[in-house]
């Protein structure tokens, strides 16, 4: 366990400011914006609501922004390697090519994602803090209900960790294939792959009605942004626009309730072929390590 510890915290070390960076960027250019745009032009919000929302636009931007740069990241990472030359350090250490591989999917897919996710609710915080003071004052500060606001977007912050762990299971799959792309055809191998799912999918579908592939991946995809948020909650109404009443919108036992219907569409022939899919792309990958 030891030696997978070191290798997470190698792909740490080697990644941590581009990924900071990222995170971080949203963040910041939301601040400027605050700070510049004056105190009669920001929001005509509530100072409840103004913080509600600034909590979860701020959070869910940083963790969006996060993901997408790491994944377009993870095709590339299976090559870094041989282009560098420091697979011939790390191939000289005691850990198996299983155990290099997997720290650098964990790292990618699941624990990039989660610290972005974190660092883009600390930043929610300070900013919906600035927003509610430039607009309303110290009054607007008192009128916010801090216990309820904290305690629900605490309690959202957990559902949706979970979410991204649950997501990763359905999003994994189509990254290893990208990845064994990448590292069998060097820089072809992701415009190849994608050229020949859009090829299968024209041809399949012109000649013999069939669209299993493009359902699959959609379906897929599908699956891994309800695995963040599977329902809708009682707050959103009929246009899917949120109703804001001061009160974050989501209880706990919604989101406990939410999380167990994420984990049921587990249950499905889909998840296995994604599974299978998984595996085999992994073996792949580390075949190709060690042929390296």
């Amino acid at each position: 366990m030891s030696r997978f510890k070191t290798l997470l915290l190698r792909e740490w070390m080697q990644h941590h400011r581009g990924w900071l960076a990222v995170m971080l960027v949203p963040p910041t250019l939301l601040l400027g914006l605050l700070m510049f745009s004056g105190s009669f032009h920001i929001s005509p919000l509530k100072p409840a609501d103004l913080m509600i929302a600034s909590i979860a636009a701020v959070t869910m931007m940083a963790f969006t922004f996060t993901a997408m740069v790491v994944f377009m990241q993870v095709p590339g990472v299976a090559r870094r390697d041989q282009q560098d030359r420091s697979i011939e350090f790390w191939m000289s250490m005691p850990t198996a090519d299983t155990m290099s591989v997997g720290a650098t999917v964990l790292m990618h897919v699941v624990l990039v994602p989660l610290i972005g996710l974190g660092i883009g609710y600390l930043c929610s915080l300070v900013i919906g803090l600035l927003a509610v003071t430039l607009t309303s004052g110290a009054p607007g500060l008192l009128a916010v209900p801090w216990l309820n606001i904290l305690g629900g977007s605490s309690a959202a912050l957990l559902r949706i960790a979970f979410g991204v762990v649950v997501a990763s299971l359905w999003v994994t799959p189509l990254l290893l294939l990208a990845m064994v792309a990448s590292a069998w055809l060097k820089r072809l191998g992701v415009p190849v792959l994608i050229a020949a799912l859009v090829a299968a999918h024209v041809l399949l579908a012109q000649f013999y009605g069939i669209t299993l592939v493009g359902d699959t991946i959609q379906a897929m995809w599908d699956h891994t942004l309800h695995s963040l948020i599977h329902g809708k909650p009682d707050a959103l109404n009929r246009q899917g626009e949120l109703v804001m009443n001061s009160q974050w919108p989501t209880s706990p036992a919604w989101l406990a309730n939410d999380a167990l219907a994420a984990v049921g569409d587990l249950v499905q022939p889909l998840f296995v072929f994604g599974v299978l899919l998984g595996v085999a792309c992994f073996a792949l990958l580390v075949l190709r390590r060690r042929r390296a």
